[in-house]
């Protein structure tokens, strides 16, 4: 049986203290601190990661084609930074019996009601609340304008 000399002993526990440290930092280095920012309502989240899309995916967000992310998912992330999604929601409108279906990232009717650029609606009587909250999976609403208006 041959016995390390000292001089091995100590190389070898130094090259394993180097390797545990420079994991360490690596570690260290890629867990981030961010705040999302998913419909305008704040949600803190933590993890490893080097981009945007390693964020979101780790915090379990899953975009559709015509959802928002800010900043764009092949950024880099920063510690403490934020990260806004806004999801899509697709408005199914009859205007005096006329539908007409549009995306919107708004998350109330108002908001999406004042994004919609062919008639005013002001007037308009409304099967839903103004105020209502858009549900992601989208609303159907009818609208009933004083002058009798197509969309």
């Amino acid at each position: 049986v041959v016995l390390p000399t000292k001089s091995t002993v100590l190389a070898t526990g130094a090259l394993s203290l180097a390797l545990v440290a420079g994991g360490a930092t690596a570690a260290t280095a890629l867990h981030k601190d961010v705040q999302l920012t998913v419909d305008g309502q704040p949600v803190a989240a933590a993890g490893f990661a080097l981009t945007v899309s390693d964020v979101l995916a780790n915090n379990g967000i899953t975009l559709g084609e015509r959802d928002l992310v800010y900043p764009a998912l092949t950024d880099p992330v920063a510690d403490g930074q934020t990260i806004t999604v806004e999801y899509s929601r697709e408005i199914t409108l009859t205007v005096d019996g006329t539908p007409v279906s549009f995306f919107t990232t708004a998350t109330s009717l108002d908001e999406a009601l004042a994004s919609y650029q062919r008639h005013d609606l002001d007037g308009a009587k409304l099967s839903v609340s103004r105020s209502a909250t858009l549900p992601r999976t989208g609303l159907a609403v009818t609208a009933t304008t004083p002058n009798g208006l197509s969309a």
